[in-house]
């Protein structure tokens, strides 16, 4: 095989494994995105607002979460325990309308049930009589490369070539399942690659990487 060819097939497997990896970041993008909303809807019904439709919507579109392996331990604990002072909220501002006491009874379900029969909690949102917003893709990806910055600093501090730095970024994706220092590694195979660095091993070890990433978000 020639050095061309070498260098394009190389080229592809890089592509591939981006497409992979931006998958499984804005995977848990999106569950920390909703964690957070519900957490925001949380402290408004705490300062007296009336946030039943909002949460009817809320339990709408996460209802699938604990039937596609998306949640892990802490994910769960963390929503559950959000989801407790919203009871308390909710329970102490009841204004006694079908949709308050509805959304009550979602929320006493979601916390009763086991983690492995809380896919049958379904709540249903109403027609909307505009199209939903779109989610800000250009926004996320702009806070994305800023963590990946912040990262590459902290992993580049000391070092002295950037195949250092790389290494550091590969370690800390395989053993701390790091989704961010996978998309790193990716990006600096790349740029390495296009400066004619022999990359081979390093792609290996991206490979290992994101195969422990996966396996790691399955078991959670």
């Amino acid at each position: 095989m020639s050095r061309t060819e070498s260098l394009k097939r190389l080229e592809k497997v890089l592509e591939s494994f981006l497409e992979r990896a931006t998958a499984l970041k804005d995977e848990r993008l999106s569950v920390l995105d909703g964690m957070n909303r519900l957490d925001d809807l949380t402290r408004l019904s705490s300062e007296g607002a009336k946030v039943a439709d909002d949460v009817a919507d809320w339990f709408a579109d996460k209802s699938f979460w604990p039937n596609n392996g998306r949640l892990r331990d802490a994910d769960c604990r963390r929503i559950e325990g959000i989801l407790e002072h919203l009871q308390t909220n909710l329970q102490s501002s009841d204004d006694g309308s079908p949709a308050h006491s509805k959304v009550l009874g979602v929320i006493e379900d979601w916390l009763s049930s086991s983690s492995s029969d809380k896919g049958s909690i379904t709540l249903r949102r109403q027609p909307e009589s505009a199209e939903a917003p779109e989610i800000d893709t250009i926004h996320r990806f702009k806070s994305s490369l800023e963590s990946l910055a912040g990262l590459f600093e902290n992993l580049a501090h000391g070092k002295q070539h950037l195949m250092s730095t790389l290494d550091a970024a590969l370690t800390k994706a395989n053993e701390e399942k790091n989704t961010e220092a996978l998309l790193l590694s990716a990006c600096v195979i790349y740029f390495m690659r296009l400066d004619n660095y022999k990359v081979e091993p390093y792609v290996k070890r991206l490979r290992q990487a994101e195969q422990a990433i996966k396996e790691s978000s399955a078991d959670a």
